[in-house]
């Protein structure tokens, strides 16, 4: 008797899975992400390890960027994802907490 193949799952439902992670993590680090968008503004680059990768943001005033290395910080990637931002430094902050939710997500799926 053949077995049922498992489905894969659409591209909803892991779009679905991603932004769940994202939403998760966003809450379990609020004050986590509020430090380092403080350390970000402050010194422009900001290096964060998550799990076995490091991740570096950079602000270039304009907008926040990512890149990842898996070997310890020898090289990066090419930019993983860049995200403008407005003038408010309030929602900036906010924005930028959501991108380090994001990238985090990005590195655990």
């Amino acid at each position: 008797m053949d077995s049922p193949e498992k489905p894969e799952l659409t591209l909803r439902q892991m779009g679905d899975a991603y932004m769940e992670q994202v939403t998760k993590l966003f809450l379990e680090n609020a004050v986590r992400y509020e430090k380092q968008a403080a350390l970000l503004y402050e010194n422009g680059v900001l290096l964060v390890p998550v799990n076995s990768t490091l991740v570096k943001y950079y602000f270039d005033g304009i907008g926040i960027g990512s890149k990842v290395s898996h070997d310890q910080g020898k090289n990066f990637s090419e930019c993983l994802s860049w995200h403008e931002l407005g003038t408010s430094k309030v929602d900036n902050v906010e924005n930028i907490k959501w991108h380090f939710a994001g990238s985090e997500a990005s590195s655990t799926i």
